[in-house]
């Protein structure tokens, strides 16, 4: 899918008739870009998990909940990094 060079183009013609482009138009827009990865990437990582998405994912239907969890996420990442 979008998240991996080279492969969306397969990952939206394996679900005929559904429109996946949410996922894929981050490779196609040049948009997409790797998160960093850094010798304690669990410690933030697991943050992520269990503090940042929690909310958007137990309310998939507010948009406003994801973009929070998002910039929360994104804060993290920094501030961990930061830390190193």
């Amino acid at each position: 899918m979008g998240g991996m060079l080279g492969v969306s183009e397969e990952f939206a013609n394996a679900f005929p008739g559904m429109d996946v482009s949410a996922f894929t138009r981050a490779e196609e827009e040049g948009s997409l870009f790797f998160r960093p990865y850094t010798r304690n990437t669990t410690v933030w990582e697991d943050a992520i998990q269990t503090d940042a998405f929690l909310a958007a994912w137990q309310d998939p239907s507010d948009p406003a909940k994801m973009e929070a969890a998002c910039d929360q996420a994104q804060k993290i990442i920094e501030d961990a990094i930061a830390a190193e």
